[in-house]
């Protein structure tokens, strides 16, 4: 008989579950009055996402928090964290999700 049958496979670390961070951001994209980041975590995670401007400088902080495994989905509407509505631009989505980082851009358009 072979002998290593007898010995388990232990699975990998993952589980089965996809190891990488599934983002469909700017659903709208251009968008108007709100567009969203979709996110598929595969496990419990730190997760941040912010809103910066093309100069850099952050307008908005959406999110930042632990989310459980699954689907997530978070709305951006096109305000800064004073509430102010935002200029036409194009404008950086950043989402952390664990060790994964995430930059997308989007447009509003007003």
């Amino acid at each position: 008989g072979n002998t290593l049958s007898s010995i388990p496979q232990h699975p990998p670390e993952d589980s089965g579950l996809p190891l990488v961070l599934r983002i469909n951001a700017g659903i709208m994209n251009p968008f108007q009055h709100e567009t969203g980041i979709r996110l598929e975590l595969p496990s419990t995670m730190p997760v941040e996402v912010r809103v910066f401007d093309l100069s850099g400088r952050l307008v908005r902080r959406l999110f930042n928090g632990h989310l459980p495994p699954g689907n997530h989905h978070l709305a951006w509407n096109g305000k800064n964290d004073q509430g102010q509505r935002l200029a036409s631009s194009v404008y950086l989505l950043y989402v952390r999700a664990g060790v994964q980082v995430v930059k997308k851009p989007v447009v509003l358009l007003r």
